[in-house]
């Protein structure tokens, strides 16, 4: 079995990653780490080249931030859970919903700050929605 678990590197991943492993565990299953970058191609719409250049080099620096902080995540997981880390750009539910036909289940984590009526986040009620197989919804908040 394997799970996709969408993860936002920026709130609370590894609450996530640690609300994810018990299911997991339960289910024998493997999970696979996503992250979605949601920034649009900027330099498309620079024509100075040495401007573009600092783009890319900017860019290719948050690409391997963004590679290491997702597989630290990855590490916080069992060897026996673990499976592998991608990276995917555009809208966060659009891309784990074309991602997703690979997987049995997708666990997406919920922090309740935006959506209907709290309930839980604007993304994960379009994944829902969108979603053919089962998402499982995980409330992940930091203890107050």
């Amino acid at each position: 079995m394997r799970i996709l678990l969408p993860v936002n590197l920026n709130v609370w991943p590894e609450l996530l990653v640690d609300a994810a492993r018990p299911w997991a565990e339960r289910m024998g299953a493997k999970i696979d780490l996503m992250f979605v970058d949601e920034l649009t191609q900027p330099r498309a719409r620079v024509k100075d080249p040495a401007v573009q250049a600092v783009i890319e080099a900017n860019l290719a620096t948050e690409h391997q931030h963004v590679h290491d902080a997702l597989a630290a995540q990855r590490d916080r997981l069992p060897e026996a859970l673990r499976g592998v880390t991608f990276i995917e750009h555009g809208n966060p539910a659009d891309a784990i919903v074309r991602r997703s036909a690979d997987y049995d289940l997708v666990i997406c984590g919920n922090d309740g700050r935006a959506g209907v009526t709290g309930l839980f986040g604007s993304m994960s009620e379009s994944l829902v929605r969108n979603f053919r197989k089962p998402v499982l919804l995980l409330r992940v908040r930091p203890h107050r």
